[in-house]
């Protein structure tokens, strides 16, 4: 594999093609393991002797090595980028199995074709199982009015890797846009597992390019109506989404995926950094989402509603649906100036008949908020057969409310809320049985109107 543009043509095997795109007469290798295609760029001064494809800068080139690539399979090819920009007139669909690879972040610059009614704005459409890595993506604003853009700058497939990799949304041509852009977008029927995000830093270029519209990072969305659990989580790992100031709204990670695992993800100028909402028939149990270190900065968004981390369960269940084990630990916000109660540090809901079990929070700290900004509420819906089992909340520190609610037909149990500052805090509905409140910090008020609660020693008042 070639990993750096210094290294020799000789090392790439195979030679694919007559170095110009055409393809050539050489044929592939007979090689069943590995084969390697680099692709030049002409505006930064590449030569045929230094890659077996060399673009002109319009993409045609990359096209030409990516379609080599699939035409060797099953070998898994990679396709190295050389450093310079490329401007692609089309969506470049890696196929199956492929790496794809550039020269570094802003060594290597990609950007997709103008979004038209006819031509989504989708940079990269990658197959199942494929690496992106070591480039800066840009998705190109589109075409005034048009909203073909929607897909995303990035397409997502199961299995498929995203690393060290800058992803701009808009490349400032000034051209006003009323539709969502998206870095990494996903809407289909399958639950695909295995996607793996790590050291990719997403923004927005420009953010009068949007009018209306509201930016993601990552939206990775099944529509099909029953949750089947995957074989392996997406994880999302060191990874941002920043929006400039003035944002209406945004959210940096929003999937109905239970199969969840984040670990370290900042989000700065969006009203919401993280969301798991379930949505789909579960049968069984399933694991919930374990989310960590998160860093979200609502300084900026001009929005009046958001939330740090959310998780909800709202789709209908059979044979006793249950997530299992959801994590929340390590989050820090800083809330907007503009910010009402509804900027939340974390919310949380279960529905339909389902319950959620073994729920822990822990270390969630809100600052520069304001009385009842930052709450942290677990809610479970009026709903019969709805639950929670073993809901801990501890180490919270917020000028905002830590609340517990069941609706009548709902029920919590075996609750924990320990070691937690706030301002009020409460234990809310009669079906909320078996609680344990002790050690915490209350400058407003305490209530509770649940069964059994067991009340340790706290501190309330100012």
């Amino acid at each position: 594999m070639l990993h750096t543009p210094s290294e020799a043509i000789g090392s790439v095997v195979p030679i694919y093609g007559a170095g110009d795109g055409s393809g050539g007469s050489s044929g592939p290798t007979t090689d069943i393991y590995e084969a390697a295609i680099v692709v030049g760029n002409a505006l930064a001064g590449d030569t045929t002797s230094v890659c077996n494809y060399l673009d002109p800068g319009d993409g045609t080139g990359i096209a030409a090595a990516l379609a080599a690539a699939a035409a060797l399979a099953p070998l898994r090819v990679n396709v190295y980028l050389r450093r310079g920009t490329y401007t692609s007139g089309s969506t470049l669909t890696p196929p199956v199995g492929c790496n794809l690879q550039g020269a570094g972040v802003g060594c290597t610059i990609l950007k997709g074709p103008v979004a038209t009614t006819t031509q989504a704005g989708t940079v990269l459409d990658p197959g199942a199982d494929v690496t992106i890595t070591d480039m800066t993506v840009i998705a190109r604003d589109p075409a005034a009015g048009n909203v073909a853009n929607a897909r995303g700058a990035i397409g997502i497939s199961a299995g498929c890797t995203y690393r060290n990799l800058d992803v701009v949304l808009g490349d400032n041509t000034g051209v006003v846009v009323d539709a969502t852009k998206i870095c990494f977008s996903y809407q289909g029927a399958p639950v695909i597992g295995g996607v793996t995000w790590e050291n990719v830093a997403m923004r927005v270029a420009n953010l009068t390019t949007f009018g209306v519209g509201v930016p993601y990072g990552i939206f990775l969305y099944s529509v099909a109506a029953a949750y089947t659990e995957p074989s392996a989580p997406n994880v999302v790992r060191n990874c941002s989404f920043v929006v400039p100031t003035g944002g209406a709204a945004g959210v940096g990670f929003l999937t109905n995926i239970y199969a969840t695992v984040i670990r370290g993800f900042r989000a700065q100028g969006v009203n919401s950094a993280c969301n798991v909402a379930g949505t789909q028939a579960i049968t069984g149990t399933v694991r919930g989402p374990l989310i960590d270190d998160v860093d979200h900065d609502m300084r900026g968004t001009l929005s009046v509603s958001g939330y740090a981390v959310a998780v909800s369960a709202s789709g209908a269940g059979a044979s006793t649906p249950t997530i299992l084990g959801t994590r929340v630990s390590r989050v820090r916000a800083i809330a907007s100036p503009t910010a009402n109660t509804s900027h939340a540090l974390f919310a949380g809901s279960v529905g339909s008949g389902l319950t959620m079990q073994d729920l822990l929070l822990s270390d969630l700290r809100m600052s520069n908020g304001g009385a009842g900004v930052g709450n942290v509420a677990m809610t479970v819906a009026n709903t019969a057969g709805t639950r929670v089992d073993g809901f801990t909340v501890e180490g919270v520190y917020t000028k905002g409310d830590v609340a517990l609610t069941a609706g009548a037909a709902g029920a919590a149990t075996s609750a924990i809320m320990s070691g937690n500052t706030c301002r009020n805090l409460s234990v809310a509905g009669a079906t909320v049985t078996n609680t344990i409140v002790t050690s915490n910090r209350i400058t407003g008020a305490y209530s509770d109107t649940g069964t059994g609660t067991t009340i340790g020693t706290n501190i309330v008042g100012p």
